[in-house]
Order: C-alpha cells, then sequence, then structure tokens
C-alpha cells in the first residue's frame, strides 16, 4: 500500500524529534472539542475512540451547510489530535481547511529545524513538473549525510522512502539515525516534496 506524506502524517512523525524538541501541536481534549465547536456553531457533536486508528473521532452529522470562516473555526477548535467527520457536501472542504494550515505549520517547523542545524540554505530546490525527483531524493540524502544513504533507493521509485531504510532509521537506535529521518522529512517539507510511504503489503504482492 502506498500513499503521499500529508502534512498530518509528517507532523506525526516528527511529534518526537531525537532532540527532545516538539512541534507545537495543540492538545485539545474531546471535551474542549465539543465546547468550541458549538461556539463555531457546530452541533450536537458525538466522540468515539476508534483503535483502528489509535484515535478519537469527531462526529457532526448537521448543518449540511457551513462557510469557510466556521469550518476554520472548527477545524482549531478540534486540533490535529482528533478526527473530524462532517456531512458529505462539507468534508472536502473542511480536509482542504485542516491540510493548508498543517502545511503552513509543518514548513514553518521545518525551517526552525533546518535552520537550527545550519542546513536550511543548503536544502535542493524542488519545482513541481520541472525538478526530476531522483535529483532531488539523491541530493537531500547528501544533505542529511552518512546516515541518509539509500533512503530513497528501492523498486518504489525515487520519491519513495524505502521501507527497509525507514524500519532501521526511524527509532534512534544507532547515532544519527532519527536525525536522518527528521532531516529527510523536514527537507520535504520546506522544499514543498511530496514523499511516498510504503505501507504493509499482504504475502506475495
Amino acid at each position: 500500500m502506498t500513499g503521499f506524506v500529508s502534512p498530518l502524517v509528517t507532523l506525526s512523525a516528527l511529534a518526537f524529534p531525537v532532540d527532545g524538541s516538539a512541534p507545537n501541536i495543540e492538545r485539545i481534549t474531546a471535551e474542549m472539542a465539543v465546547q468550541g465547536a458549538g461556539k463555531c456553531g457546530f452541533g450536537p457533536a458525538t466522540i468515539r475512540y476508534e483503535d483502528e486508528h489509535e484515535t478519537e473521532i469527531f462526529s457532526v452529522p448537521r448543518p449540511a451547510s457551513a462557510t469557510d470562516a466556521e469550518l476554520s473555526c472548527l477545524d482549531s477548535a478540534t486540533g490535529f489530535g482528533i478526527l473530524v467527520e462532517l456531512p458529505a457536501a462539507l468534508q472536502p472542504r473542511f480536509d482542504a481547511i485542516r491540510e493548508a494550515r498543517a502545511s503552513a505549520m509543518m514548513k514553518e517547523e521545518a525551517h526552525d529545524w533546518l535552520s537550527m542545524r545550519g542546513l536550511l540554505g543548503r536544502v535542493p530546490d524542488y519545482v513541481p513538473g520541472k525538478t526530476d525527483p531522483a535529483a532531488f531524493t539523491r541530493a537531500s540524502e547528501h544533505l542529511c549525510g552518512p546516515q541518509a544513504a539509500g533512503a530513497f533507493q528501492s523498486r518504489y521509485g525515487p520519491s519513495a522512502l524505502s521501507p527497509e531504510w525507514a524500519m532501521t532509521h526511524a527509532m534512534p537506535t544507532k547515532e544519527g539515525a532519527s536525525d536522518a529521518l527528521s532531516c529527510l522529512l523536514n527537507g520535504a517539507s520546506a522544499a514543498g516534496f511530496s514523499i511516498v510511504l510504503i505501507g504493509n503489503e499482504a504475502p506475495g504482492e
């Protein structure tokens, strides 16, 4: 299973970077979300926990319509830690608003992370439709040091993070391992490059 890394996924992946710092992600409880949503004009709302996603699902069956301002208000009221479930007519607009906010936040966090390490000015440029993804990922591996070597070298193509590499570098099991992953993710966020993550595959696939 493959999928592009959305800003929300990247925020989660960088929630506990190796240096102990954390992105400025708000912590909102279910009770706070319900109260905040009410002030945004949404209700009644229900909260349920889903084991599959290991997160709380905030569901608002009504209203059938809402302004962008109301949806933005709901996004802020619920925070990134709570998945929001809305009527089909509203869900795509809400998701776009949340993704845009996450993208802006992640880019800011990426700039800070890279600046602290003197890497921001060395991040390779990426122009969608013009820059060769293979050239960008090779330059990214070089930027992030020896531990990043081979991160994008797999049968899934130059934009995909190698599952084998990721499994051995996701946790700080050896010096520089987690730093290399954080560097690659932050570099991609700063450049506007979409990394492809490879999920678990069934045997024989």
